[in-house]
């Protein structure tokens, strides 16, 4: 049996874990698939809502654990497309597979990454993940009017706008970070990372009220989803939370967004949330001085970062 295979056997064997049929899980070549009509987990009929639901859990199932094959251990990239549940429920992964990421790089590369993202994503899972802040401040002019409450300026120079939230390793909170996103962009794990980040924020703004908190994302996690789906209904029952956020989109696509990525910005913003292009378009995935960010904590008090993919338990 082909390693390929066997992580498809496994990949199957959690799904059949978690509740899904035995009988409704094939394996096809080189992907694995799924009796819907056997696999479906509600009562009811397929409905936007149920079908993102389903979505998220299948997700989470399939790559919330490390694969272990032999003398390989990693965390799996899944690419995963859903049909046949009714008319306009189908949904496509827009995120484009990690084949090909590597193409030109040294073949030790892919060794290396492998290992980075293991580190990081056993630590978000284990909770030892936690968030620096970086003051990020707002140019003011002289003469402008006031900011956020604030009186007009009497000389030029700058606000608090909002507090940076930077993923830091608890076993080495000082350590440059870039390689280490740039392994999960590469891998096609990123969106583990930053829809982690992104709750744990909303999360924070939910106790605070008055904390003003922004993230970087990779241009890779900024495409419409369930998980965006999912993110906008909550905030729009909560635009003093949402006017309280900004995301950053940071990568080497975030200055060739366009299309359903430019509606999303739309979307998001239109509930409130700030949403920055941030960087050069060859600045790395975390944008300019990224790596020589904060050698010590600053700002708010520094808070663990919770494993998303963890909260939403089995389909």
């Amino acid at each position: 049996m082909s390693s390929h295979a066997g992580i498809l056997r496994r990949l199957g064997a959690r799904l059949a874990c978690r509740g899904i049929p035995g009988e409704a899980i094939d394996l096809n070549g080189q992907s694995l698939e799924l009796d819907l009509a056997r696999a479906w987990p509600f009562g009811g009929a397929a409905t936007p809502r149920r079908v993102d639901q389903f979505w998220r859990g299948l997700r989470a199932d399939l790559d919330r654990d490390p694969v272990e094959c032999g003398a390989l251990r990693f965390y799996p990239s899944v690419h995963m497309d859903l049909w046949g549940l009714g008319p306009g429920l189908d949904l496509r992964d827009e995120a484009p597979p990690a084949a090909g990421a590597y193409a030109g790089l040294a073949h030790q590369r892919l060794g290396t990454d492998l290992r980075l993202a293991a580190q990081w994503l056993d630590d978000l899972r284990g909770g030892r993940l936690a968030l620096a802040f970086r003051p990020v401040r707002r140019a003011v002019p002289a003469g402008s009017g006031g900011v956020d409450g604030h009186p007009p300026a009497r000389r030029p120079g700058s606000r608090l706008d909002y507090f940076l939230a930077l993923p830091r390793r608890l076993a080495d909170p000082d350590a440059p970070a870039a390689e280490a996103f740039q392994a999960l962009e590469r891998l096609g794990l990123i969106r583990r990372l930053d829809w982690s980040v992104l709750w744990t924020l909303v999360s924070l703004l939910e106790i605070d009220p008055a904390r003003r908190v922004g993230c970087v994302l990779s241009a890779a996690t900024f495409r419409p989803d369930a998980y965006w789906r999912e993110l906008s209904s909550y905030l729009g029952g909560r635009p003093s939370l949402a006017q309280r956020l900004s995301i950053e989109l940071s990568g080497p696509r975030a200055h060739s967004q366009a299309g359903p990525a430019d509606a999303l910005a739309r979307e998001l913003e239109a509930l409130g949330v700030s949403v920055l292009v941030r960087g050069a378009p060859d600045a790395g995935a975390r944008g300019p001085g990224a790596a020589e960010l904060l050698p010590a904590w600053c700002g708010p008090a520094p808070c663990l970062v919770s494993d998303r993919a963890s909260e939403y338990g089995g389909v």
